[in-house]
Order: structure tokens, then sequence, then C-alpha cells
């Protein structure tokens, strides 16, 4: 048996971000999952283990752990201070559920990762095989230095971003993928019409002990085709690998002693066997999508990857924009300033005048410090050099939302992420981690649509201040693939504002107890268990089968709502409570009235609530403020006792 409702034996303090998580006093946890989700008013709390007497909120580290934390599943720190989360004494702690409305399909996915790959990092191109030579605006040509002109491929020798890095070669995947090449450019092109230096988008076949085998230059990439004009070179560029000791800057130091003018590559791909954009999420030109790895059985290994097209069976992190950030926070945290073209071309040319202008920084969208305290899965990679991390961080694409990035080998599952709908409270469904969840979709009354279960990896909300992230949104993957397609239901076919709206009709997931009531009785078995077993030993005086309505006429869709506690009530506020005036929760989803007091005309003038099984008696109404006086005496009754009342609490 499952409980889903205790109370609190002190007062909770409130929460903020950064502060050290506690255990939650309750009258008593018997009948509750050894760990799991509770909600108090509006603040959703994960708990770890848990004692006869307390939720123990501390979050665990280890293969199955990482679950706990007061206000866990917000997106942002900011979110988190915002939230109310300080309790009353006797205010309900309940096990947390929901109904999560589909924003996307939930595709099949299936796919494995194809090579052995290691975390983010970077590299250096040395050891090029051809000598570059520039010409001058004059006509006249000199050698830049030894590189790879525009059509070269082979083997490019790679050495260490960093000194000591173990992962500049194993970051770039076994069986191969794409890369990004990168060099500051002087201006000059070469004497077979390559621009020196620039981006270039390569494709490699393979990965090994020294080095990556390209086998295609400059590959236009979804991505790079929306660069702003005059990032893409048509004709294609020359690199550099070791500078000619003449060639040096306008204030007379030689490039070949200036590490700016290193030839960079940086991974921009995980490739997958079975990858395709009908399995998984494919991005739109405006946002990206996400695809999860995992090493069944060790969630420390679980780490979200970030895409903007598939291609050749690549997950491809191909933005513009992220690609600048990541170039731009290595210039940022390096401090160098990167020279681009001089007005005016190149100073001086032949035996070494003149040279590369002056500096330029680009801008760049650095590390936002709003996530410093939100809940992580996994532990971060120890003593990586600080100017990696800072573009990793910048380029966003492995161990994003809340993961890390770690060493996976081949075979590791590349398992979907989907989104669900989320509103500005939980009662929308704060999808997250370990959450055990039934795939509903939508059936008519007798079509018996069995649901489909998985258990959540991880879960979390979108980040307000990226722009290619879809906002209003929980991204979500399962710890197996889900193997088959499940559609969304199309929300411009329904309105939850109106009166037939039936959150059952939508395609969602559901986690216990999420509130929502049988869409039909088709059984009734009295004196008997569920399974079958002995007939009960008595009599049976009378049995009565209606159908049931909290509010109203039981056919309304109204009539299996509840309203909402907009405030505090302590144990003795004797005088008066306050509902929201707009808001009903009916089942899993919450609906909202045009004016203000709308739903309170389902109420009598004078009545009797229920609130965390307290009941309460009132004697009117203000249906423009939502306050009801409450009767004399009219806390308690029924043999309840009058206690405490979080704000955000259900009120039938």
């Amino acid at each position: 048996d499952i409980n889903c409702l205790t109370t609190a034996t002190t007062a909770v303090d409130g929460f903020a971000p950064g502060s050290q998580d506690d255990e939650i006093l309750v009258e008593s946890t018997e009948g509750f999952p050894n760990q799991g989700v509770l909600r108090i008013g509006n603040e959703v709390l994960e708990y770890s283990s848990k004692t006869a007497g307390s939720f123990i909120t501390q979050r665990v580290p280890g293969a199955q752990g990482y679950l706990g934390g007061r206000v866990a599943r917000e997106a942002t720190d900011t979110l988190t201070g915002s939230q109310d989360s300080v309790h009353p004494l006797g205010a309900g702690v309940e096990l947390y559920g929901y109904s999560a409305f589909l924003s996307t399909d939930i595709p099949p996915g299936g796919g494995t990762l194809s090579g052995d790959v290691g975390p983010f990092s970077l590299a250096h191109g040395i050891e090029g095989e051809n000598t570059i030579n520039a010409l001058t605006i004059r006509g006249d040509t000199f050698e830049l230095g030894q590189g790879i002109n525009g059509d070269w491929l082979g083997d490019l020798v790679l050495a260490e971003f960093a000194p000591g890095d173990p992962y500049y070669l194993e970051t770039f995947q076994k069986d191969g993928g794409y890369a990004l090449l990168f060099q500051a450019r002087t201006g000059w092109d070469d004497v077979d019409g390559y621009r020196q230096g620039g981006w270039e988008i390569v494709r490699y076949s393979a990965r090994t002990d020294t080095a990556i085998t390209i086998l295609e230059r400059n590959v236009q990439t979804p991505g790079m085709v929306r660069a702003p004009d005059g990032v893409y070179a048509a004709r294609g560029n020359s690199f550099i690998t070791e500078w000619s000791p003449n060639i040096y800057t306008q204030a007379g130091e030689a490039l070949a002693d200036l590490p700016q003018w290193n030839l960079f590559l940086m991974p921009l791909s995980v490739k997958g066997g079975g990858v395709s954009d009908a399995l998984y999420l494919n991005p739109d030109d405006e946002h990206s999508e996400f695809v999860q790895l995992t090493t069944r059985g060790d969630s420390r290994l679980t780490e979200w990857v970030r895409y903007d097209s598939i291609l050749n069976g690549c997950f491809l992190r191909d933005d513009f924009g992220a690609i600048m950030a990541a170039v731009g926070a290595y210039v940022f945290e390096a401090g160098l300033p990167v020279p681009i073209d001089p007005p005016g071309g190149p100073g001086g040319g032949g035996g070494g005048g003149g040279g590369p202008g002056g500096g330029y920084r680009p801008s760049i969208q650095g590390p936002v410090s709003d996530f410093e305290f939100t809940r992580t899965l996994g532990e971060p990679l120890a003593n990586r050099d600080a100017v990696i991390e800072a573009v990793r961080e910048a380029f966003d694409f492995r161990g994003v939302l809340g993961t890390f990035d770690h060493a996976h080998t081949a075979s590791a599952m590349l398992i979907p992420v989907f989104r669900t709908a989320r509103t500005s409270g939980p009662w929308s469904g704060y999808v997250g981690r370990l959450d055990r969840v039934a795939v509903m979709q939508p059936a008519g009354a007798g079509q018996g649509i069995a649901p489909t279960w998985f258990t959540v990896e991880w879960g979390v909300g979108a980040r307000p201040q990226d722009g290619r992230m879809w906002q209003n949104a929980t991204y979500v993957a399962f710890q197996e693939p889900p193997g088959l397609p499940f559609l969304r239901t199309d929300p411009s076919t329904y309105d939850p504002s109106q009166g037939n709206f039936d959150p059952r009709m939508i395609a969602r997931l559901s986690k216990f107890p999420s509130g929502e009531r049988p869409l039909e009785l088709q059984t009734l078995s009295l004196g008997d268990s569920v399974a079958g077993g002995d007939v009960f030993g008595g009599i049976v005086d009378e049995v009565s089968v209606h159908t049931v309505g909290g509010m109203g006429s039981p056919s309304a869709v109204w009539g299996r709502g509840s309203l909402v506690l907009d405030q505090d009530l302590h144990e003795d506020d004797e005088d008066q409570l306050r509902l929201n005036e707009y808001a009903l929760q009916i089942g899993g989803a919450r609906a909202f009235a045009a004016t203000a007091g709308d739903f309170f005309g389902l109420l009598p003038e004078s009545g009797i609530l229920d609130i965390d099984g307290e009941r309460i008696a009132y004697s009117s109404i203000d249906a423009g403020t939502g306050v009801f006086t409450i009767s004399p005496n009219g806390r308690g009754l029924h043999g309840t006792e009058p206690r405490g009342h979080a704000a955000g609490t259900s009120v039938r």
C-alpha cells in the first residue's frame, strides 16, 4: 500500500539556492516509497531516504543516486529562490504526482554509440605536409610555413591543447565524425587562392593513436548554411601548423611564438549506429535538441549531448552562434588578442615585413551563474584545464543541462530526449529523476489502451536565457529507449479553458498520484479481492454506485475540480482563508477563469471545505478577492483537527 499524505510536525524553514538540504519532520512516513518526490504547497522536493518520522532530502551520489533536495526541480537559481518554501506547522506533505502533457512526440530511438569517445577537449594540429606560400597585393610570394592547403586530405597529427591534457586525442570519436578547424586569419590568401585561416568544418573517418583521418574538407553543414556571410569560404582554407620564423606581427612578435596563431581542432559530433531524424527529434532552424548517452546501470556516466543537426549518423553541434561562443571563450579566457584582417590588407610581405594587424575579441556567451546551485546528475571531470572548461561551457555541447561529459565506450545507448509542457507551477508536471511514469495515449471510453511504463533517467526545465531552447518545457529522457513512437496531441485541438476540456484526452506522462479519475467504471467487485480471492464472510447492507462530482454537475469537467489555497493557513487562523480567485485544479491540469471568482459560483454561499483532511465551515465568499469567511468554531469539523496548510494545497 502507498499512502499519499502525511503532515509536517514542525514549521518548515525557507530554502535558498545553495542552502544545506535538510530533513522534513512529519507525523509518519509509513506507506511512502523509500525514496521519491514530495509536494508541500507549491514546493516540489525530493528525498533520498526516510526514517519513521522524517524525509531526508540530502542528495546522495552513486550509480542509482542523485536524488534529493529542497525545491529540487526548478530550472535556474532565480526560480529556485522565488518559490514559496516556507510552510506552517501541520502542512500537508504529499507524494508528488502529475499528468504532464507531451509537447513533442516521443521518438523510438534505439541507436548506440558507434565508437569510443572521451570527454570534451581541444587539440592542436601539427606536422602539416604542405608548404603554404602567400601572395601579396604586389604579386610577390613568400612562405608562410608548413600546413595543409585547401584540398589536402589525410592524417592530421594532433598535439595537446593544454599541457598534460589526457583527452586531446580521445575527445575525437574513434570511428569518425565532424570537427572544427580554426585559425586566426592574417588577411592573406595563399598562391592557390585558398583563404589562410578562418573556420572550417571537416569530416573525419577515424582517430588513430596520433591523428584523425580527414576525408572531407570545408563541409557546409546545415548550421554553417545559417552563418553570416564571410564565415564560410566557398573556395576553402589553408591552415598553418608550423609558421616560418620570419612571419611576425606589426609589434614585432613572431607568429611561431604566439599560441593564438596555432591551428585548433574542436569536436562537433557524437556518432551512432541506428541514428536518423526518423528515430530522434530533428532540430529546426531556430532550436537545438538533445540526446542522452547512457550506460545501463550506472547513472554516474549519464550525459546529455546538444545537437543542431543530424548528419551521416552524427548528432552535430553546428550552430554558428555556439561555435562563435566557443571560439570567443578561448580568446577571452586566454587573454589573447586574436587578429582579423587588418584594414587595407597586410602591411608588407616577402621577407617578413608587415603582417597581421591589430587585435580583436569576439563577443561570447559566457557561462551563466544562474545555474550554480541547480541539481545535477553525476560528477564533473576533475582537474580539467580552465580554458578548456570555459570553452566547453560556452559551446554547450557535451555534458549539458545538469549532466557532465564523460568517456563512453562503443555500444552506449543513445536515448531520445523529448519535451513535456511546463507552466509556472508544479501542477503541470515537473518530470524528473527516477519518476516512474506511464505514457498515456488519449482514448475514449471502452477503448482500453494500456499505458506503457518507463523510469525517468533525467528531466530538467528549459533555461529561460537560452534562445535556442524551447521555453515552457521540461526536457525528459528515460532509462531505456522508448522502442515505439508515442505521438503528442496537437495543442490546436484542445482548449483547457473550455468547460468540456478533459485532460485524460491528451497524450501525457502520468505519475501516481496524478489526481486523475478512471475514465469509466468497467467492473465492480464486492466482497472479493481484485485478484479474485476468498469471498467476504459478511452481509453487505447497501451499495450505491454513482458518478463522482466534486463541484457542480458531475457531467461537467468542473465537477472533478479542486480549488487552490492562495495563502498559508495556520492552525490558529479562525477568521478567514484565501483561495486563488482564478485557479481550478482538474486532475493533473490547472484551468484558469477569465474573470476573478468565476469558479466560486460552483459553490453554495456557505458550506464546508476539505483541506488535506481538515473540514472547515465557511459562511460567505468574496468572489473578487477569494476570501472565505470561516464560520464561528468552523475549524476541525467532523472529527478532524485544526492544523496548518501550505499555499498551493488543493481545496475540495
